[in-house]
């Protein structure tokens, strides 16, 4: 299913258990102690998955300025090989999402996404579709009364972030806007605490 070129690569160029053994069902889990979570992610097809990929090396040569996000990575990362073209999955754990949540999870979403291209380009692999997920317990938008999480920056475009959080898709801002498919996935809390779910590509 991989070519001469991207087995070499994951075998020379990429570190040594940077991708988890391929296979169709993974246990992605978050472990931070007031959010743990556990989602069983089932895969159809081929797919390369980076677990962890937030602690994982990245691009070290992007601007460091947390204003713009760019040492910053999601959770997990899943390259899966549909119909002779390459899809990049995207996933955040969250607990809770509001406003300010969801501005920091799209800073995550943009930086992942420049960081799984320049892996893709040491694989010799296209990317051809993007999609992104945010697993969650709360949604907080309604609790969120502060002006400031609302006002828009000077030269940012305005974003109603409660109605994007519904509406299936999300901005992201590449110097020009770009709109990726995002989906919602609910987790529920089991009785040792973890938040749990399942989730199919």
């Amino acid at each position: 299913m991989l070519s001469a070129r991207t087995n070499y690569a994951i075998e020379h160029f990429i570190e040594k258990d940077y991708f988890e053994a391929r296979k169709n069902q993974y246990v992605l889990k978050e472990s931070a102690k007031n959010g743990a979570s556990a989602l069983v992610l089932d895969v159809d097809g081929y797919n390369l998955c980076v677990a962890d990929f937030d602690h994982k090396k990245k691009c070290e040569f992007v601007n460091e300025n947390s204003k713009n996000g760019m040492k910053k990575g999601v959770d997990h990362l899943l390259l899966r090989k549909k119909d002779n073209a390459w899809e990049l999955h995207l996933i955040e754990m969250k607990t809770t999402v509001g406003r300010q949540t969801l501005k920091e999870i799209k800073q995550k979403f943009r930086a992942s996404c420049l960081s799984a291209k320049a892996l893709a380009a040491f694989l010799d692999i296209s990317i051809e579709k993007i999609f992104l997920y945010t697993t969650f317990e709360n949604e907080a938008f309604a609790d969120e009364t502060n002006p400031s999480l609302i006002k828009v920056a000077v030269g940012e475009k305005a974003i109603d972030l409660n109605k994007e959080w519904k509406s299936g898709n999300v901005k992201l801002n590449f110097g020009e806007w770009v709109t990726f498919p995002h989906s919602k996935i609910a987790m529920k809390r089991s009785k040792n605490g973890i938040l749990v779910g399942g989730y199919r590509i």
